[in-house]
């Protein structure tokens, strides 16, 4: 029996922060610098209007992972707006625990490919959504996460357009809206 591909619920977010909190160690992310909480994703995937959407992948009934669980992965995504092409979705992040990937050692069944249902649900719902595109962004330094996307199509617009990846931290953020500059991490 195969994994369940389904929308994510209030009642999954508990094990969806798990997932979260996985990742953040996988990338060695500061525990205080997580600021998502269950609450909040809650209020922003559950509220009126939702902020974004959620996918999870749950093993078969009766099944666990050796420490209980039930959901190995989630994608969660949420739409934009380009003013050349129109609707697209950013997938933030798809995660699959890694006992449950393609790889060596996997403890389901083969031909199990949660990563690629996890992307493909994402794909039919902006398909659905009449989205042009679906975005996402990869760590360099995760080339298997890479040759995954790339498998199925996706382009690295950093190589192919030279385009580079860009975000205002909370501090830039802050003097950005107050009208201020930031040189260098310093106010201005």
């Amino acid at each position: 029996m195969s994994c369940l591909i389904r929308p994510c619920s209030t009642r999954d977010l508990k094990q969806v922060m798990r997932l979260v909190w996985e990742i953040a160690g996988i990338y060695k992310v500061p525990p205080g610098e997580v600021k998502t909480s269950e609450e909040a994703l809650t209020q922003a995937g559950f509220g009126d209007p939702a902020l974004f959407e959620c996918f999870v992948a749950q093993l078969p009934p009766g099944q666990t992972t050796p420490e209980g669980h039930s959901i190995v992965g989630y994608v969660l995504s949420s739409y934009t707006y380009s003013t050349w092409r129109g609707r697209s979705l950013y997938m933030d992040n798809l995660y699959v625990q890694p006992p449950y990937r393609g790889n060596p050692g996997v403890r389901l069944p083969t031909g199990q490919q949660i990563g690629k249902k996890l992307m493909t649900v994402s794909a039919q719902a902006a398909v659905a959504q009449g989205c042009f595109q679906l975005r996402m962004h990869v760590a360099n330094d995760k080339p298997e996460s890479e040759a995954f996307l790339a498998r199925r199509g996706g382009r690295d617009l950093t190589r192919h357009h030279a385009w580079a990846l860009g975000r205002f931290p909370p501090a830039a953020l802050a003097c950005l809206a107050a009208g201020t500059q930031v040189f260098g991490g310093r106010r201005g």
